[in-house]
């Protein structure tokens, strides 16, 4: 069983996609996840984490990118961590949010249920751990995975000082020739990686950021 659908999320351009690779996006249980990544954006990171052993998210939600890693990955543990209190997110501005936020009222860990639910399969093999808290706090109690993270992504709170702070609390995670990226850049968010990451990129078609750790 997975929570609610994201159907009406899809853009022309989704459908265009998925009628030019249907092999690729039909066989992808993430796609079925509420949120807000893209069809094309979850192929991306899917492919990047396909040779991970330790992926590192920051901003679980339904766990919709969470899935597609773990979908590609041949081996290893995701660690994703989120308050599921909606930190940072506008509970007005978009469906899903605001259907989000008034089931919250009636129930805190409506937001956590669903994702345990949606990753149950993968929590259960243990590939994928969840960490309920906030992100910054969190870091402090993962000493042991320093330097070790193939992959570590970051989308939590989008205002510039959230990120800025993620990615400085969260790149040492990152061992040399690793990746550190993150979903919607623009704004506060292009803002802070511009100021962090010198170098950057961003994935063609997608909102996606992202810059290789140098090896030294």
């Amino acid at each position: 069983m997975i929570c609610p659908c994201n159907r009406e999320f899809f853009t022309d351009k989704d459908w265009r996609f998925i009628k030019a690779f249907p092999e690729e996006t039909q066989k992808m249980k993430a796609t079925e996840i509420e949120g807000w990544m893209r069809y094309r954006e979850l192929l991306w990171l899917s492919k990047m984490a396909r040779r991970c052993s330790l992926i590192i998210e920051v901003g679980t939600w339904n766990g919709r990118s969470t899935c597609a890693m773990a979908e590609r990955m041949k081996h290893g543990k995701i660690i994703t961590i989120d308050s599921f209190m909606m930190k940072g997110v506008p509970p007005g501005r978009w469906d899903i949010a605001r259907k989000a936020y008034d089931a919250l009222q009636e129930d805190p860990d409506y937001i956590f249920n669903c994702a345990l639910l949606n990753l149950s399969d993968f929590i259960k093999a243990g590939r994928i751990e969840v960490i309920r808290g906030d992100s910054n706090e969190v870091h402090k109690k993962l000493g042991q995975y320093k330097g070790q993270a193939d992959l570590v992504f970051i989308d939590g709170s989008h205002d510039y000082e959230s990120v800025k702070r993620d990615i400085i609390n969260y790149l040492p995670f990152v061992k040399p020739g690793g990746l550190i990226t993150g979903h919607d850049f623009g704004h506060q968010v292009q803002k802070a990686v511009e100021e962090m990451l010198p170098g950057y990129g961003v994935a063609r078609n997608t909102s996606i950021w992202y810059r290789r750790k140098d090896v030294v």
